[in-house]
């Protein structure tokens, strides 16, 4: 079972005693035609995943997961890099043990795409790489866009758009980790722990707080589940979405991703709907176990396994948030399933209290409530 909350224009999730994926890539790598880049895409999709298991009291997963548990630290090979690699092979023993140990979470498709890896680039790497003196015969590599020989006229003119001189590093101007600069990451799991009402009281006592190193970040948040349900499902699989749901999913998930969306009727199964002719009560589109069960089974009759529940969390179209409680029943039904669970929270930054309501707003992220449960022997929450 695993817990996906694509918020900010990507994929975050944190890690608690139940499974939780950590995927996300940047949207422009699938909607680009260059393999190197969707190469690179799945293989961040593939290395923060990990064995889908949702029955274990402990988590026994690869350092790849991002969890509690402390983990060495992983070693992503940037494109750049691969490009100028001298080595013949081109899967380190780390890179093997990713693709090996998150095989089993991964949709297939994605799994097929982790496997180009050892292949990737190898023709390339194979050649001495020129060098003025110590190998004068060695081949120049024309496949990268960077202009290095005008770094001393970029970094001036850059950073002269900058809040201050220095801030405009000069590596800026070549490849960046296609999963997020690290600076770019540690700002924004800061920002996330403030958008989503921070951490639980009992972790901030203890210092907890998301890692950054644990963050893939993508450009646009429908691209990227997009991206995020090719590698959780296969085609034909079932997402169920709760009604009304965002109209654009149905593009997301269908158009390319070839995945079956099954609706969730939440008011049919809702025990206190009454047409009266006016506004029904917000509680009717909350789902519980009946509505998911029915959602579920009725994928299951027509061939498509469900493979994801997606909620909108504050809900789009209709600008409501999904009580703690609803939360959490969704999140344990998912881990009765043996479904993963993706809470879209794009709209986690635009909860405020109408004035003439003495309640305070009521969301709850989907990060929140993993991060109460989370290992009683874990020492570091994390963020994918």
């Amino acid at each position: 079972f695993k817990i996906i909350v694509p918020t900010c224009s990507m994929i975050f999730s944190n890690a608690a005693t139940f499974r939780m994926t950590h995927l996300a890539a940047s949207s422009l790598l699938f909607r680009t035609s260059r393999p190197p880049m969707l190469i690179d895409s799945i293989r961040h999709f593939a290395a923060f995943s990990g064995n889908n298991v949702s029955t274990r009291s402990t988590r026994s997963t690869s350092s790849r997961n991002l969890n509690l548990m402390p983990r060495k630290k992983q070693r992503l090979v940037h494109p750049r890099e691969r490009c100028f690699s001298t080595s013949s092979s081109s899967a380190t023993s780390d890179e093997s043990d990713s693709v090996n140990s998150n095989s089993k979470s991964s949709s297939r498709r994605a799994g097929a795409a982790v496997e180009l890896l050892p292949t990737y680039l190898s023709d390339a790497r194979a050649v001495q790489r020129y060098h003025p003196t110590e190998a004068p015969d060695g081949a120049l590599q024309l496949c990268v866009a960077e202009n290095q020989m005008l770094e001393d006229l970029l970094v001036p003119a850059l950073s002269s758009f900058t809040s201050a001189p220095t801030s405009f590093a000069a590596d800026m101007i070549y490849y960046q980790p296609t999963h997020g600069r690290p600076s770019a990451r540690m700002a924004m799991a800061r920002y996330l722990e403030r958008t989503l009402g921070g951490l639980p009281e009992e972790l901030k006592k203890n210092e907890k707080s998301l890692d950054p190193e644990g963050l893939v970040m993508g450009a646009g948040c429908n691209a990227v589940l997009e991206n995020l349900c090719i590698c959780l499902a296969d085609a034909g699989d079932a997402v169920l979405i709760p009604t009304p749901y965002y109209a654009a999913f149905e593009f997301d998930l269908v158009a390319r991703a070839a995945l079956s969306i099954v609706p969730v009727d939440t008011m049919k199964h809702h025990p206190e709907v009454e047409d009266n002719g006016t506004a029904l009560p917000k509680e009717v589109y909350f789902p519980n176990r009946s509505s998911l069960d029915a959602a579920y089974e009725a994928a299951e009759a027509k061939g498509s396994p469900p493979k994801i529940l997606l909620l909108s969390h504050p809900n789009n179209p209709l600008g409501i948030c999904y009580p703690a409680s609803v939360m959490q029943e969704c999140i344990d039904w998912c881990r009765e399933r043996q479904v993963h669970l993706v809470s879209d929270e794009i709209y986690a930054g635009s909860v405020y209290r109408h004035a003439n309501d003495d309640e305070e707003p009521t969301f709850t992220s989907a990060l929140a409530l993993g991060a109460a449960e989370g290992d009683s022997e874990a020492d570091g929450l994390g963020l994918g």
